[in-house]
């Protein structure tokens, strides 16, 4: 720690230099060749000297006060003196060094010539009989620089007058400056209290001015002010520019500000002139009117009446004027630059009123005085409204009852201010509102605002007692203890207390006097905390008591309660107020009091000024003397105790003709005749007979005579008065005495053994062994028993239904049982008034179960006993040091106990009925921990349904715990891997099944499939898939459909996890037959149905459950009619139209077009004539296409044209079976093709054609070209910005876009815009769907049909009446087919789809637009004649982070001849063999598969940067460099969301080909660095060797450390920081591990051991938290034996005691445990 001292005086030096500052770090000073120039610097926080770089410029002279530091003289200010004689400019700096630091600060100071100067001032305003206003110079070098002092020079002032400075003038002289004196006057700063330096005084004092003067207006007009330096020779002829000035009086406004004012307000601006403080109102003076002018200068907010001066507000908010008064003398003077006094007035809306008061304190009053109140308005910005007097405020009570407190007076009219008078104590409230604003007695505009205000009222303070008499204090202790209360009354009851002489008296902040040290008179003021005004005064007077009283009164108390004795001081026969403070002996004679102490007399009770506390010991009598030693005054008094007196009852109900005795004892004691002992019984009365015993006086006979109703009797016992006593003390006790001719109500009580809970008043419980006593009670009609009822008759029996007792007529009766279990019935009557009682007999104490199972953290597992009383205790045989359970009963049920359990363990609970307790059971209690839980229920469930699902938990042996009494306990948690949750779980307690089981009932919210994984504590069940799926349904519901055809029927909804099958069944197999799955085949004419059934095993449940059901409905028609469809029979030239044929069974029914429509039917199309129009197949340059029932015709030239189409089929056999008649069925239409659209030789109409709902972008606009919209509905409408055309929902319509050259300038001329071209835009319905198709002509030149496998590129248009082509549309286009197992379809775009065929056969795709005429078909016929290689890119997230390392899969066979060949752009590297790619460019990248140099296909992904680099432990608790070579990984991912950067299905085998090739490659850093990293102290890279690595095992990114070689590094106490840093910016979280140093053994590698040195050691060099991790073995203990002595100084020192003279190898171990 060598090193400690020199590290603070460091520290202290780098403090003590950064508080070093000077005042200024750069001066500009002024070179003169004769005046000597200074400015005084100021170095702060030390003790300096000064020193100057140029002793030839700059001068240095330091500046008291002086100080000695360090034996040289040193000061905190200088003056930097210029005195060179060059004219150059000059720089030099001052150094200022502090002699303790040695620190130095620095002030550069140039020395420069003086180029201009300039007046500064405030004011070019000067008032007349005004204070004058200061005037200053600024000097200025060639740069603009301010010079820091210019004071040293003499300068000339003069005033000038107005037209003598112009260009010319100003460089004369002239008269003129005669009458500018006249206007004002020069003044120094000597003669006025304006400070000044030094050297401004010199210069005044020899009659010179300085920088500064003083300017005062004398009379009204106008002149300018000039100043110039006095130097005739280098600063001849610098002088200022004049500055004008002018004096005038000063008028103002009243108000004098800018006010804010309510519409309709009236307000009478007034005039005052200010001179010298003082204003004086002019308004009305004849001069005013000539001298001033008042002018507003607009109407906005109001308007101004010019004689009266009274304005007007407008009738609204939000208005502003300008008010302006002119002094016209000053205007004629000066009218250029004279400006007016002017005040804004703004008219607002009221916003919030708020009241105010003159109270010392704001809304504390006091009772009895008078307190000012006025009420501001504020807008809603919070700026203050001026009250004018047409204002129509007012102030109520709002509370009737303060009413009668309060008197409220307005001062004004307008009532903004009232005065208030409070007359009670309380709280209170005031509502202030704004009716409007009133212009004779009428409201011209309801403006209303109100507020409310509460405040406190308090009474005066009044103090007790007003005056203090104190005796002089009797001892030199301090008493700091209060021994005499001032009591205030009044106020808020929180109050100051001051002595205003603390020689004669202290006060406490309580009101306490707490200490005397003088005779004399003070006074004692007290304040009220919350308002000064609430006062009151209190006179304190110190004296000598001359004369000493012990007051009897009272001299005797009861044992229970405290004797306090009053003191009687006097001076001059005034009673003294407090005393005690004084030091009084006390004396006592025997030990029946002991003395308690002296304590103030606060109620001066007999004129007393303290009281003495004694407290009875005991019954007694004792002489007690008293003793003030200073005053020699002493008093002796004799005190008694006694005991209360005391009396065995205090209420009495008895019969008439009944007695009952009482017995009386204590009270005060008689004693001078102690054996007449007589008591005082009052009232007296003849109802009620007493009488005192003859043998015991203290007996009391009571006899009732008569019926009373609680009579009140007082029973008291007191001593004489005498002069020893004055105030005897009586004891009294009071008794309550009823007597009553009969009884109301008689209860019978049984006499049991034991407390029983269960037994009421008309039940009891109780053996069938036992012989029960029953007391017979009787009450009054109050319930009050009778103490003695035995003047009347009284006759019982008992009832059962069997022989089960007999009775004793005893007092108490005799319940005797004859051991039978049953009831009986007790019946006892008294004068008539019956009761009954009836006794149970009843059976042992009985268990449900003889053993009970208890969770070890269950707080209270419920336990119900059966048999018995239900009033039971418990005994368990555990023991007391460690008990398993703890019982707790319940306190709703007897019967039910509370088991909570302790510890693990058995034990025995015995159970014993205290009602019963010779009746008891024995119970095993075990207590165990949550083994296993146990899961039933549906996992399969249907869409808005519910199901219920069970939890059951189980210890290791099976045993269910009771789950309903730990279900708060054991936290049952559900977890879906599903986000968001497609179940909602609650818990339903109502369907539990039984205590072990619990109920949870699953809502299905939406479709998908999810895990749930219950957890009860650490106890979790297997995870277990959930799936919620749509309800079953056939897809389509009903079809008519061809013999022979084949249909595929789609099922929607049902579960699709695995294990479950659909069963497909029909009700008649000779219509239509199950071929496999769901493709049905139809046979012959008729009606059947098909039902689909989905089936599985729940595996959850472990049954065969029906997840759906449903039907379709096949009807199995013939074609008994065609009809050829065209959307369309006007066509224009060059245009595209579909003809579809239609077929109808006998209904009219449609037939849905199938399979059998393409390989069974034949469709013969015919043209009338072929030079018109020319059939197109929609898949081009396939000939087999033109005999379907689907075909597309292009018209070519203008004409009629008829299209006709003849159905027919293969065989006799076919047309027998599919057609209804023996004649071949024929259909056609008549196209008429019309004439294009032509005017003249013009083009053809340019027409743009949209769709509802929909939107165009226009492109290639040139850039002198603009676009303009014309419509006359809103319904089509042009973009500019983004240059597109939109359109409504559902309107149509018509609009003309111009294109229009924009304006140009040629010559400098205009040339307006002119049209140059237009578009016709039309809105209007879709009328049908065009489908083409081409496949290349070398591929359509091979096959007549579709290759399977191809993707055969499809266009769809839409199209109006006319076949043009719509621009832009917007339908949401389905396609769906009667077989999907055989064709499948992919949307690229709006208008291009991609459909490849899975299967030979034919099908038909059904392309729908949502309208029966926006249907289109494609037929396909597809076989295997061509195989495409087919490809599939695995299901991967589209987008990823840098470092994402995507494994790819493709289904084609890797091998030597036809290997998968995967490349991807520069923004990854990819693996070409196993499809392997690392993203390390963020944006858009593409992966694509070859073969052949062909792109079979392609993926598109995304990468971004990782928003978060996260660094995980892993496995390693510390760093060990004991190890070399020993290497240690940390893994690292990329992505805040992200849990791995391996996505796909990847291999060992590819990641170890991609990482050979360098295909991964790390694109980041690993730093590791010690946390105290010091050059003393090793470095991290010498111990460890850190690299960025993919990590094959952990599958993972990774910081891989490597432990090598190093030096001695066994007591470096440190750990390491690990971070990942990357190019782009983003670091990973710091990574702390602790460092685990290698030890060192200090010896060589063999000892030496012998009898003449048995011992030697061994040095241990590592760090003192390791010495736990080290073991020393020795390989044979029988020789040498190993024994750790101590620990010093990191050195482990062990003894080597040789016990045989051999020499043997000892083995150490040093073990690293890891907690």
């Amino acid at each position: 720690m060598e090193w400690l001292p020199y590290l603070l005086v460091f520290v202290l030096i780098h403090f003590s230099s950064a508080a070093i500052r000077m005042s200024q770090p750069k001066i500009l000073l002024p070179f003169h060749p004769r005046i000597e120039t200074n400015f005084t610097l100021e170095a702060t926080d030390g003790c300096f000297l000064w020193s100057s770089s140029r002793p030839d410029l700059v001068r240095i002279e330091p500046v008291e006060p002086f100080s000695i530091k360090n034996g040289e003289k040193c000061s905190l200010h200088a003056n930097v003196i210029a005195h060179t004689k060059q004219y150059l400019r000059a720089s030099a700096t001052v150094y200022a060094r502090d002699i303790l630091t040695g620190q130095s600060v620095r002030c550069d100071v140039i020395i420069d010539k003086i180029q201009t100067i300039e007046i500064v001032y405030t004011t070019t305003r000067l008032y007349l009989e005004d204070a004058p206003e200061l005037f200053k110079l600024r000097a200025h070098d060639q740069h603009g620089s301010t010079f820091s002092s210019i004071e040293h020079f003499p300068y000339e002032w003069r005033l000038l007058n107005a037209a003598v400075v112009d260009d010319q003038s100003l460089k004369k002289t002239t008269s003129g400056t005669l009458d500018a004196t006249k206007v004002i006057r020069i003044l120094r700063l000597t003669d006025s209290s304006y400070e000044m330096s030094e050297t401004v005084r010199n210069l005044e004092s020899h009659g010179s001015l300085s920088y500064e003067i003083l300017l005062e207006g004398l009379r009204t007009g106008s002149a300018f002010v000039q100043a110039e330096i006095i130097d005739s020779d280098l600063y001849h002829g610098i002088r200022t520019k004049p500055v004008r000035l002018s004096v005038s009086a000063n008028v103002q406004f009243h108000p004098s500000t800018d006010v804010y004012l309510l519409p309709y307000s009236r307000l009478p601006f007034r005039l005052y002139q200010i001179k010298r403080q003082e204003s004086t109102d002019i308004t009305d003076l004849p001069s005013t009117r000539i001298l001033y002018e008042v002018k507003l200068l607009n109407n906005d907010a109001g308007t101004l009446d010019d004689q009266t001066l009274i304005f007007t507000a407008t009738d609204h908010a939000d208005e502003q004027s300008r008010l302006e008064l002119i002094d016209r003398n000053m205007k004629a003077i000066d009218n250029d630059t004279y400006e007016p006094t002017s005040l804004m007035i703004r008219i607002v809306n009221i916003g919030y009123l708020s009241a105010i008061t003159n109270s010392t304190r704001p809304w504390i009053f006091q009772v009895g005085s008078n307190y000012l109140i006025t009420v501001e308005m504020f807008d809603v910005n919070g700026r203050k409204i001026y009250p004018t007097d047409n204002l129509d405020l007012s102030a109520s009570i709002p509370n009737e009852l303060h009413k009668t407190c309060l008197q409220l007076k307005p001062l004004y009219q307008n009532g903004t201010q009232y005065i208030l008078q409070p007359n009670c104590q309380g709280r209170f409230e005031l509502e202030f509102h704004l009716n409007g604003m009133k212009y004779k007695d009428v409201i011209e505009m309801p403006i209303t605002a109100s507020t409310k205000q509460w405040f406190e009222v308090y009474l005066p303070l009044s103090a007790q007692p007003k005056r203090v008499l104190l005796p002089e204090k009797t001892t030199t202790r301090e008493h700091k203890t209060p021994y005499c209360p001032i009591k205030v009354l009044g106020g808020s009851g929180d109050y100051t207390f001051t002595s205003r002489d603390t020689s004669v008296v202290t006060v406490s902040s309580t009101g306490d006097l707490m200490e005397q040290a003088s005779l004399n008179t003070t006074t004692i003021d007290i304040f009220d905390k919350k308002s000064p005004e609430l006062n009151a005064t209190v006179s304190v007077q110190v004296v000598q008591p001359d004369e000493f009283h012990l007051f009897p009164c009272p001299v005797e108390t009861e044992l229970n309660s405290l004797l306090y004795l009053p003191i009687q001081l006097f001076y001059k026969k005034q009673s003294l107020t407090c005393c005690s403070h004084l030091d009084f002996d006390v004396f006592i004679d025997n030990n029946i009091f002991q003395y308690q102490g002296i304590i103030p007399s606060d109620e001066h009770t007999n004129r007393s000024c303290a009281l003495l506390v004694f407290k009875p010991l005991k019954t007694g009598l004792t002489n007690i003397r008293v003793h003030l030693k200073k005053f020699n005054l002493q008093q002796s008094i004799l005190l008694t105790a006694y005991e209360h007196l005391h009396i065995n009852r205090h209420r009495l109900l008895l019969t008439t003709k009944s007695q009952y005795t009482i017995q009386l004892s204590q009270g005060p004691i008689h004693f001078h005749d102690q054996e007449s002992i007589k008591y005082e019984i009052t009232p007296s009365d003849n109802h009620i007979e007493f009488s005192q015993d003859s043998l015991n006086p203290n007996l009391l006979h009571i006899k009732c005579l008569h019926s009373i109703q609680h009579g009140q009797f007082e029973i008291s016992k007191q001593n004489s008065v005498t002069k020893q006593n004055l105030c005897p003390i009586k004891s009294t006790v009071s008794i309550d005495i009823t007597c009553q001719s009969t009884i109301h109500s008689l209860a019978l009580e049984p006499i049991l053994d034991s407390q029983c809970p269960l037994t009421t008043r008309d039940y009891v419980l109780t053996y069938f062994d036992e012989i029960l006593p029953v007391k017979i009670l009787a009450y009054n009609e109050n319930q009050v028993l009778f103490d003695n009822f035995t003047s009347l008759k009284l006759d019982c029996s008992i009832k059962s239904s069997d022989d089960l007792a007999d009775l004793r007529l005893n007092n108490p009766l005799e319940i005797i049982p004859k051991q039978k279990p049953g009831k009986i019935l007790l019946k006892c009557s008294v004068d008539k008034i019956e009761q009954q009682l009836e006794i149970e007999f009843i059976s042992n104490i009985q268990l449900v179960n003889a053993i009970k199972l208890i969770y070890i953290n269950e707080s209270l597992s419920p336990l119900e006993i059966l048999g018995g009383s239900g009033y039971f205790k418990f005994q368990t045989n555990e023991l007391s040091t460690n008990p398993i359970l703890h019982l707790l009963m319940s306190e709703d049920n007897s019967r039910l106990v509370y088991l909570k359990p302790l510890n693990y363990g058995r034990t025995t609970l015995m159970i014993i009925d205290q009602c019963l307790p010779s009746s008891r059971k024995q119970l095993d209690v075990i207590v165990a921990e949550l083994d296993h839980l146990k899961i039933s229920g549906r996992s399969r469930l249907e869409i808005n349904t519910t199901s219920l699902i069970y939890i059951q938990a189980m210890d290791m042996d099976g045993n269910l715990f009771n789950l309903t009494n730990i279900y708060h306990l054991i936290n049952v948690q559900i977890e879906q891997s599903q986000k968001p949750e497609i179940l909602f779980i609650e818990y339903e307690p109502k369907s539990n099944p039984n205590h072990h089981t619990l109920a949870y009932r699953l809502h299905t919210l939406d479709i998908g499939r999810t895990n749930l994984k219950f957890s009860a504590l650490h106890i979790k069940s297997i995870s277990i898939e959930f799936e919620v799926y749509r309800k079953l349904r056939i897809e389509p519901r009903e079809l008519n459909i061809l013999p022979l055809s084949t249909i595929q029927l789609r099922i929607i909804g049902g579960s699709q996890l695995p294990g479950t099958t659909v069963e497909w069944s029909t009700n008649d197999t000779n219509i239509v037959d199950l071929e496999t799955n769901n493709i049905f085949k139809t046979k012959q004419i008729g009606q059947a149905i098909v039902q689909a059934k989905s089936i599985g095993i729940d595996p959850l449940l472990g049954q065969s459950v029906i997840y759906g059901e449903d039907s379709c409905s096949i009807n199995v028609v013939q074609i008994h009619s065609i009809r050829l469809h065209t959307p369309t029979t006007e066509l224009l030239p060059n245009k595209f139209v579909p003809l579809t044929v239609l077929s109808y069974d006998h209904r009219k029914r449609p037939i849905v077009v199938t399979d059998v429509f393409l390989h069974s039917l034949i469709f013969t199309w015919s043209l009338s004539n072929t030079y018109l129009a020319q059939f197109r197949p929609i898949i081009g340059n396939l000939s087999s296409y033109t005999r379907t029932f689907v075909t597309n015709i292009e018209t070519l030239r203008t004409g009629h044209v008829n299209v006709d189409v003849r159905l027919t089929t293969n065989s006799k056999t076919l047309n027998k079976l599919f057609f209804k008649s023996s004649h071949e069925l024929t259909n056609s239409i008549e196209l008429n093709i019309l004439e294009p659209f032509y005017l003249n030789h013009f083009d053809e109409t340019r027409t743009v054609l949209l769709g509802p709902n929909s939107r165009l972008n226009l492109y290639h606009i040139p850039n002198d070209i603009s676009l303009e919209l014309s419509s006359t509905s809103k319904n089509i409408q042009y973009d500019s910005d983004t240059k597109t055309l939109l359109t409504d929902q559902h309107s149509y319509g018509e609009a003309i876009l111009y294109m229009k050259y924009r304006g140009i300038k040629q010559d400098k001329k205009s040339i307006s815009s002119s049209i140059v071209g237009a578009y016709l835009v039309q809105v209007k319905p879709i009328h049908y769907i065009l489908l083409q198709s081409y496949l290349p002509h070398e591929t359509s030149a091979l096959f007549s049909s579709i290759p399977v496998d191809y993707k055969l590129p499809l266009t769809i248009s839409y199209h109006d009446e006319l076949g043009r082509r719509f621009d832009a549309t917007s339908i949401l286009l389905q396609t769906f087919s009667y077989r999907n197992d055989m064709i499948s379809s992919n949307l690229n775009n709006t208008q291009l789809y991609e459909i490849v065929s899975l299967k030979n056969g034919s099908n038909i795709l059904v392309f729908d637009g949502g309208f029966e005429h926006l249907r289109a078909y494609l037929p396909i016929q597809s076989n295997s004649g061509f195989l495409l290689p087919k490809t599939s890119i695995s299901p991967l997230k589209q987008t990823y982070f840098i470092n994402d390392i995507v494994c790819f899969e493709s289904n084609l066979n890797n091998d030597e001849t036809n290997r998968d060949r995967w490349t991807g752009d520069d923004g990854m590297y990819v693996d070409s063999k196993y499809g392997i790619g690392q993203m390390i460019m963020d944006g858009e990248r593409h992966l694509h598969l070859k073969i052949d140099g062909q792109t079979i296909t392609s993926e598109r992904f995304h990468v971004q940067i990782p928003n978060e680099i996260k660094l995980y432990k892993g496995t390693n608790d510390f760093l060990y460099d004991g190890e070399e070579g020993k290497v240690y990984s940390y893994p690292v991912i990329f992505g805040a969301s992200s849990t791995t950067n391996l996505h796909g299905s990847c291999h060992r085998e590819g990641l170890e080909h991609a990482q050979s090739i360098r295909t991964l490659r790390p694109t980041y850093e690993c730093h590791l660095d010690f946390i105290n990293n010091t050059s003393k102290h090793p470095k991290a890279s010498g111990l460890f060797k850190t690299q960025a690595i993919f990590d094959l095992d952990l599958m993972s990114w990774a910081c891989q450390i490597i432990s090598k070689s190093s030096h001695d590094s066994s007591i470096y106490d440190d750990s390491l920081r690990l971070i990942v840093q990357t190019p782009y910016q983003i670091t990973s979280n710091e990574l702390i591990i602790p460092y685990q140093p290698r030890f060192k053994l200090s010896s060589t590698s063999s000892i030496y051991l012998s009898e003449e040195h048995p011992f030697n050691s061994i040095h241990i060099s590592t760090l003192p938290n390791n010495e736990k991790y080290l073991k020393l073995e020795s390989s044979d203990p029988s020789i040498v034996r190993v024994k750790r002595i101590r620990l010093i100084h990191f050195y482990t020192i062990l003894n080597y005691v040789m016990v045989q003279k051999r020499i043997i190898k000892i083995k150490f171990i040093l073990i690293l445990k890891i907690h």
